[in-house]
């Protein structure tokens, strides 16, 4: 074999090496973005979460949500049902957290069977699906359209086949 034809291997080899090299570089750069996304969207729904847990947790609270909102509340019954309202609210953002984080991939299977379940549960009530109607403009559609269709009136979460991630 002469030099030329060993120079030329050697180039090409070296050609492969940055393809592989460039691929693996785009590779770990997608990955990085999915995670910070995630942190991002975690972030977020925490501040949420909190926010919301917050405004239901004192009257004083309660009464400033009502006032930033033009809600209105002249009796204790319907403080507590903005009370309510609130924390169902700060539950459905925490469980549309769940889900994406599922959906990217970013959240483990065994642990989503046990929160999907929780979200059924959590949306078996009347008092739950009277603050659905009321929170679902806030929330992703996909998300709102996963509830409606696979958990809103299920009885049971094991009916969902293994080949929907988002029935699993």
């Amino acid at each position: 074999m002469n030099w030329e034809a060993m120079s030329a291997i050697g180039e090409m080899v070296g050609a492969l090496g940055v393809i592989f090299s460039v691929l693996y570089l785009a590779l770990q750069v997608r990955q990085n973005s999915k995670v910070t996304r995630s942190a991002t969207r975690q972030a977020i729904s925490n501040a949420q979460v909190d926010m919301g847990f917050r405004f239901a947790e004192s009257h004083e609270m309660t009464a400033a949500f009502g006032r930033m909102t033009d809600t209105e509340f002249h009796t204790a019954e319907l403080e507590a049902q903005l009370r309510d309202y609130l924390c169902y609210r700060a539950l459905f953002r925490a469980f549309e957290n769940q889900y994406h984080q599922y959906q990217d991939g970013t959240f483990d299977a065994d642990m989503w069977i046990g929160c999907r379940e929780n979200m059924r549960r959590g949306f078996s009530t009347s008092s739950a699906l009277r603050a659905w109607e009321s929170c679902q403009g806030i929330l992703s559609p996909d998300f709102t359209k996963f509830i409606d269709s696979e958990l809103i009136g299920s009885t049971d979460a094991a009916q969902s086949g293994p080949g929907d991630p988002a029935k699993a």
